[in-house]
């Protein structure tokens, strides 16, 4: 796997492991992989950024930040994050999607810099259908009515999809700084409905004597799910036919007598990819790419390097939690490991107004300070339903806190 420095834009040439990837992103791209077993297959994925984004929907100066259409954060979260950051937003002019050089090397195809074309004169392009019903406009409306962000002359229009297919054919440009332009009209009206931090995939099938293909693969950023408060349907489905499967396995284990542990390999099957959605939804936040924080301590790290520092914490606790939230993402929250270590203790909790609470053994202010527990939240990542999961674990803390008061109890059994 290959990663550009400047622009988290990766490749993957592994079938297993592109199959991996998309398995719970597009069924219909799953099976066609799969059906097309002689074919060769090469994935270029990318976490789309502020550069990537259509001027029309961007600041490209300072001080602009309602120009911030396209950003999964209201004009208020941003101006907070400024202040409490230091560090403004981006500003940029490139109105392309950038795309790793990796991609033309590979394919065999013009570098950008050297010509202007037609993608689709070198490889037939297509844009998978599956997912963007929640690239149309009615959804984008619905993201820019919860942020509050003013939209009056904002038009768009929503893409035609091929009847009766999975694909639609597009026309795609290749530009000095990437893909797409104000003359690919389809193109150009569905980047009207991507934000920062949705991901964009160029899945290339080569078959030996015949044209390439590229399908395009959009996915929403989680973010978009938490803020509407809608299922995200590819990943239930996604969760329901792992759960078969390993449901399959565990039932021919158990016949031949050999040890197999269900909710253990359920919990490994899903906790790697619950633990890339909550990052990917931190990500959708931040000023820099790759960026995740602990929204107790605001530490930060590049996810690529030392995302690995950071937990994907239960809020309501595995163990406590009925199935069907045991990897919602609503139940869960990305920390560093000391706060991990007191909230998954309820040693801290979240009141009902998002703010951070202590236990009474945690009452010194010198060792809050040294833990970076004295400052406010980042509440941006707290919305309603994953508050509603923070009452439950509120209410257990209050509950334990009574608790450790009695003499009788058994602290030390508690926090072991």
């Amino acid at each position: 796997m290959i990663m550009s420095r400047k622009y988290l834009n990766e490749f993957i040439d592994d079938k297993d492991k592109i199959l991996d990837f998309v398995d719970d992103i597009s069924s219909t791209m799953a099976e066609y992989i799969k059906e097309n077993s002689s074919s060769t297959f090469y994935l270029f994925y990318k976490f789309i950024n502020h550069s990537d984004i259509p001027t029309f929907a961007k600041a490209t100066e300072q001080n602009a930040l309602e120009k911030n259409l396209l950003y999964y954060l209201s004009v208020d979260e941003m101006k907070e994050l400024e202040i409490a950051r230091n560090a403004p937003f981006e500003t940029a002019h490139q109105s392309n999607i950038y795309i790793n050089l990796k991609f033309y090397e590979t394919l065999k195809l013009p570098k950008p810099r050297q010509e202007k074309y037609l993608l689709n004169d070198f490889k037939d392009v297509y844009l998978v259908n599956e997912n963007i019903e929640y690239f149309k406009l009615e959804f984008t409306k619905k993201i820019f009515d919860k942020l509050n962000k003013k939209y009056n002359k904002y038009k768009a229009k929503d893409i035609n999809l091929a009847k009766n297919d999975n694909f639609t054919p597009i026309s795609v440009s290749v530009k000095v700084h990437g893909i797409g332009a104000s003359e690919d009209a389809d193109f150009h009206s569905l980047r009207a409905n991507i934000f920062k931090g949705d991901l964009f995939c160029l899945l290339c099938e080569e078959k030996l004597d015949q044209k390439g293909k590229i399908f395009i693969i959009l996915k929403k950023n989680p973010r978009f799910f938490t803020i509407l408060d809608i299922a995200n349907k590819a990943y239930e489905d996604y969760q329901q036919k792992q759960i078969q499967k390993i449901t399959q396995i565990a039932k021919q284990k158990e016949n031949i007598k050999e040890n197999f542990n269900l909710d253990e390999t359920i919990t490994r099957k899903f906790q790697a990819k619950w633990r890339k959605m909550l990052s990917d939804e931190m990500m959708a936040c931040l000023q820099k790419e790759n960026e995740i924080i602990c929204p107790f301590t605001w530490i930060s790290a590049d996810y690529a390097k030392v995302g690995t520092l950071f937990r994907a914490s239960h809020i309501v606790g595995y163990a406590e939690a009925k199935d069907s939230e045991k990897f919602d993402i609503n139940n869960g929250i990305l920390l560093c490991a000391n706060a991990d270590a007191l909230f998954d203790k309820h040693l801290i909790s979240v009141d009902e107004n998002k703010k951070l609470c202590f236990s009474f053994l945690l009452n010194d202010e010198i060792l809050k300070s040294k833990l970076l527990l004295n400052q406010p939240i980042f509440t941006t990542i707290l919305t309603d339903k994953r508050m509603e999961f923070m009452a439950r674990h509120y209410a257990k803390f209050k509950e334990l806190e009574k608790l450790r008061t009695n003499p009788n109890y058994d602290l030390l059994g508690e926090l072991n």
